[in-house]
C-alpha cells in the first residue's frame, strides 16, 4: 500500500535521528532530515520502506551510502526478534528508511514500534 506527501511519524524521526548520530556526516545528515518529506510508504509484508525526499538546496554528505548502527534497541509487541532499520541515501542524500523484522511477518500497526535506548 502507498500513500503519498506525508510527515514522518514520531517513530520514522526517531530511528532515523538515532541512525545519524552514528554517522561522521551526522550534521550535514540531521540538516537533510530537518527539511526531508515522506514521498511513499510501502507495506512488504516482511517490514516497509519510507521513500524520502530531501530538497536540491541541502548539501550532500559524500561517501555515506547506508547507515545501519544505533546505540538502541527497536522493539513491537508482536515481534519477538525486534526490529531492524536502515537508513539509506543517494549520492549523499537520505532516499529511504528501510524497517524490517527477523522472519516474521510485520505488523500492520507499525508506528507501536517502541524505541529504547542502551
Amino acid at each position: 500500500m502507498r500513500q503519498h506527501s506525508m510527515r514522518f511519524t514520531s517513530i520514522e524521526r526517531e530511528i532515523a535521528q538515532a541512525l545519524i548520530h552514528a554517522s561522521p556526516a551526522k550534521d550535514l545528515l540531521l540538516a537533510q532530515l530537518d527539511r526531508a518529506n515522506v514521498a511513499s510508504r510501502e507495506d512488504t509484508g516482511a517490514g516497509m520502506f519510507s521513500v524520502l525526499v530531501v530538497p536540491d538546496d541541502c548539501d550532500p554528505a559524500p561517501g555515506v551510502e547506508r547507515l545501519d548502527s544505533f546505540d538502541g534497541v527497536l522493539s513491537h509487541a508482536e515481534l519477538a526478534r525486534g526490529v531492524g532499520a536502515i537508513l539509506w541515501l543517494s549520492a549523499g542524500r537520505l532516499s529511504n528508511l528501510e524497517l524490517y523484522s527477523f522472519e516474521e511477518p510485520w505488523p500492520k500497526d507499525w508506528e507501536r514500534i517502541e524505541f529504547a535506548s542502551e
